[in-house]
């Protein structure tokens, strides 16, 4: 019909969805996913935190980016599970309605093996690397050893170097991973690092 308009579609939000499909009993979940889960849909209706939902998909679909290195998915892109685009969007979509600063500073994250979680904590390194609007930031990988803190770290740079576009503007050398436009780096640091003196952390993906 002519002059008619199409109702909008409203946007996507995959870890209200995943919160949702939890609190409903459609998936499966231990008490402390479910808390999460109904303080996520609890606080949507605070007056005190703001859910952004078009942060938390820009985060999502910026590991979405982002190609697996080895294994059987080598090559192809990286697809979160419906978990992963929770933890993710709520990290980065919550935030304060005064000041609109993150509500969340820590997350932890609590999975079997081979879950994938070292990729996507890789991913969630190079999103506050070279897509957080932090000029300067300093990103560490850390462990009790820095051999250790180096695995996650290793796996950040592999996936820029598989992933379209990502070496047109990150630059990895041995020790460190670099985006020139924003002059922040990220680095992998152990207790028996030999330098931890005049360090000043913007972010931790551990």
């Amino acid at each position: 019909m002519p002059g008619k308009r199409k109702a909008s579609r409203p946007p996507k939000d995959s870890a209200t969805a995943y919160a949702r499909s939890v609190v409903d009993g459609e998936v499966p979940a231990c008490r402390w996913v479910r808390l999460a889960c109904e303080r996520h849909a609890r606080d949507r209706l605070s007056g005190k935190w703001f859910w952004d939902v078009a942060a938390a998909e820009r985060a999502i679909s910026f590991l979405k980016l982002l190609r697996h290195y080895k294994g059987e998915f080598a090559g192809r892109p990286f697809e979160p599970e419906p978990w992963q685009a929770f933890i993710v969007g709520s990290v980065f979509g919550w935030k304060l309605k005064k000041g609109g600063l993150r509500r969340f500073r820590y997350a932890l994250v609590v999975v079997p093996r081979k879950c994938g979680k070292t990729f996507m904590g890789a991913g969630v390194g190079l999103k506050l690397l070279c897509d957080d609007d932090e000029p300067a930031a300093e990103i560490y990988s850390l462990a009790t050893k820095e051999a250790q803190a180096r695995i996650l770290w290793k796996d950040g740079r592999q996936i820029v170097r598989r992933s379209p576009g990502f070496g047109e503007v990150l630059r990895c050398s041995i020790s460190e991973i670099k985006h020139d436009e924003s002059v922040s780096v990220w680095s992998p640091l152990g207790a028996d690092s030999q330098t931890l003196d005049g360090l000043n952390p913007a972010r931790v993906p551990d």
